[in-house]
C-alpha cells in the first residue's frame, strides 16, 4: 500500500475520498476495524488485493501526521500539482470532520452522563415519594385501629381491618409510584427531544461552516493555480522573445 501510494499520487486521493465517504473516525467502539476494512476493499477493487487494512490505515496516519506537522512536501508524490493540491484539500476536509466528530462524541458523552444523573435523581425521588406515602397510610391505619372509643365490633375486627389497611397502603403506594414514574419519563422524553433539536441545529451549522470553509479553500487553490499558470505563460513568452532575439542576431 505504501509503495503503491508513494508511486501513484492519485492513490492517496482515492484513499482520502473513501475515508471521507466511510468516516472510520466516527465509528463507535468496536466498529473502527470494520470501517477501515470497507476503505481497503474499495482500494483493492481499484488497485488489486495486495493492499492490506494495516497498510491502508498506516498510510492515512502518515498523511495526517505530515499534514499536522506542515511537512506535506516530504510526502509529495510524482503526481501533478493539481493532484497534490487536491490531496492537501482532502486532508484539510478530514481534519475538520475529525474535529467535528470529536466534539460531537464529547457532547454525546456529557449528555449521557447527565441523563444517568437525572435518572438516578428521579429514582431517588420516586423511592422517597413511595416511602412517604406508605408511612402516611400506615399512620392513618394505626390511628383508626388504635382508637379506644371505637365500638366493640370495630375493636374485634382490628386484625382484619389492619390487613385491609396494609393492602390499601401498598396499592396506593404503587399507584403513586407509577404516576411519578410516568411524570419522570415524560420529563426525560421532553429533555431528549430538546437535546435532539439542539444537536440537529448544531449539525446543520457545522455542515454550513464546513461547506463555506471548503468553498473558500477551493477558491484559494484555484486562484493559486491561475497565478502559477500566468507565471508559466509569462516565462514561456519571455523565452520565445529571447529565442527570437538570438535568431535575429
Amino acid at each position: 500500500m505504501e509503495e503503491d501510494t508513494e508511486s501513484e499520487g492519485c492513490t492517496d486521493v482515492e484513499l482520502l475520498k473513501e475515508v471521507i465517504h466511510v468516516r472510520p473516525y466516527e465509528a463507535p467502539h468496536g466498529e473502527v476495524r470494520k470501517r477501515w476494512t470497507e476503505v481497503t476493499e474499495h482500494l483493492q477493487r481499484l488497485h488489486g488485493v495486495g493492499i492490506t487494512v494495516n497498510a491502508t490505515r498506516k498510510r492515512f496516519d502518515d498523511l495526517m501526521t505530515a499534514f499536522h506537522a506542515d511537512s506535506m512536501a516530504a510526502l509529495r508524490a510524482s503526481g501533478t500539482d493539481e493532484e497534490y493540491e487536491e490531496r492537501e484539500q482532502l486532508l484539510q476536509d478530514i481534519h475538520d470532520l475529525v474535529d467535528a466528530a470529536s466534539i460531537q462524541k464529547q457532547t454525546d458523552k456529557e449528555e449521557k452522563a447527565k441523563q444517568n444523573e437525572r435518572r438516578e435523581t428521579n429514582g431517588e425521588k420516586i423511592r422517597d415519594a413511595a416511602m412517604s406515602t406508605m408511612k402516611r397510610k400506615s399512620l392513618e391505619v394505626v390511628e383508626v385501629d388504635g382508637c379506644e372509643d371505637a365500638p366493640p365490633s370495630k375493636r374485634q375486627s382490628r386484625g382484619s381491618s389492619q390487613r385491609v389497611g396494609e393492602a390499601g397502603v401498598v396499592v396506593a403506594s404503587l399507584v403513586e409510584m407509577v404516576a411519578k414514574a410516568n411524570e419522570v419519563k415524560a420529563e426525560e422524553v421532553r429533555a431528549q427531544h430538546e437535546n435532539n433539536m439542539l444537536a440537529q441545529k448544531k449539525l446543520e451549522l457545522d455542515e454550513k461552516r464546513y461547506e463555506l470553509d471548503k468553498a473558500e479553500r477551493e477558491a484559494r487553490f484555484a486562484l493559486e493555480r491561475r497565478e502559477r499558470e500566468a507565471q508559466l505563460e509569462f516565462l514561456q513568452g519571455t523565452l520565445e522573445v529571447l529565442k527570437s532575439l538570438v535568431t535575429k542576431n
